[in-house]
């Protein structure tokens, strides 16, 4: 499965870099009645990416399937086109250049 990110900045934001952390991904399929049926997790090929103000990247998410699997979710498609769900989690996390210091009175 492809997925594309893009960082945008809106007026008068600062332009820090952003480091994206991916965690856990779960793939679903959709069943006829709505119900979210689990599947697997999914790895990204990439752990974390480091983007610029204004980019984009593209990165790919694997998901083993075995045998088993592969049958399950013919059962839900039913001969139809398969509804499937991606819940992509991660953590993103400003890169402020320098990092800000805050000054300190007192003695340590």
């Amino acid at each position: 499965m492809d997925f594309d990110v893009h960082y945008a900045l809106t007026v008068g934001q600062p332009a820090y870099n952003l480091l994206i952390n991916f965690g856990k991904s779960e793939l679903k399929v959709i069943t006829r009645g709505g119900e979210n049926l689990y599947v697997g997790m999914a790895t990204p090929a990439q752990m974390f990416s480091m983007l610029t103000p204004n980019s984009s990247f593209s990165s790919n998410l694997y998901i083993d399937l075995d045998h088993y699997r592969l049958t399950q979710i013919e059962k839900v498609r039913e001969g139809g086109d398969l509804r499937a769900r991606l819940d992509i989690f991660f953590i993103a996390e400003l890169q402020q250049q320098p990092p800000v210091k805050y000054p300190r009175d007192g003695l340590l």
